[in-house]
């Protein structure tokens, strides 16, 4: 065998080992991305959505639970206060599961901001982006991504009401149908007890606004501006309507 053939010999095998020894790795998917997947999976959330969520937060989202209300059957001839509020079994109080997944907002995060960068990316897929939860500093702020093939979705899926009024979730709904089409409302949030939107409509009575959701939430007033005169400054400098039963 001469030299030169012995030295092409031993390139080729060096050249074949180095092609083995390198050789790319097969794709996998990491942890975090298998865990949305399973999210995903769990929530009815599309992947695409929950990743938009997720970049915001140095956690993995979550899915998202509402309240029932509580029941107090005062009617029952068994009627026990004081079982009815410990009692474990009882569907008062606990959380269900809805679709809907959410984050945890840190202080120094601007949900608004987020909700302007995601809004317009998954409402044309039947998605609307919120606050889920206000806790005002005592814990951490929650911003959720909830299913909506109907605009007030979220509303029912919240069970938002003003109950201590008599104003059932259905009636909730209802009342902002009808502000919807004057105010054309995009969600700021919702919850048990409250709801919040950006009004987006070019014209506006604001005096008149102002009566009517007096009308329909006196604790705006009662417990917050003092006046209705206030109230109209106050929405017609923030373009928001905001409704609170305590």
């Amino acid at each position: 065998m001469t030299k030169t053939l012995q030295i092409l010999i031993l390139l080729l095998t060096f050249s074949s080992c180095e092609s083995k020894k390198y050789k790319r790795p097969k794709k996998f998917k990491p942890p975090e991305t298998e865990d949305l997947v399973k999210l995903s999976q769990e929530s009815g959330i599309d992947l695409f959505a929950i990743k938009l969520l997720a970049k915001h937060s140095d956690t993995l989202p979550r899915h998202l639970r509402t309240h029932m209300g509580g029941i107090i059957l005062i009617d029952d001839p068994a009627f026990d206060p004081m079982e009815q509020m410990f009692d474990e079994n009882r569907p008062n109080g606990k959380t269900v599961l809805i679709p809907g997944v959410y984050i945890n907002l840190r202080k120094d995060q601007n949900a608004i901001d987020i909700i302007h960068e995601i809004r317009p990316k998954i409402q044309r897929k039947l998605y609307e982006i919120m606050i889920a939860e206000k806790n005002f500093g005592f814990e951490p702020d929650k911003l959720a991504i909830i299913k909506s093939e109907n605009k007030f979705d979220p509303i029912k899926y919240q069970r938002t009401s003003g109950i201590n009024y008599g104003i059932e979730n259905d009636s909730v709904i209802s009342i902002l149908k009808y502000f919807d089409k004057k105010l054309k409302l995009e969600y700021v949030g919702a919850d048990n007890d409250w709801c919040e939107f950006e009004i987006t409509a070019d014209s506006v009575d604001w005096e008149l606004l102002a009566k009517e959701c007096y009308k329909f939430c006196p604790d705006i007033v009662e417990q917050g501006t003092d006046t209705v005169e206030k109230l109209k400054e106050k929405m017609e400098k923030s373009k928001r309507l905001y409704f609170w039963w305590d």
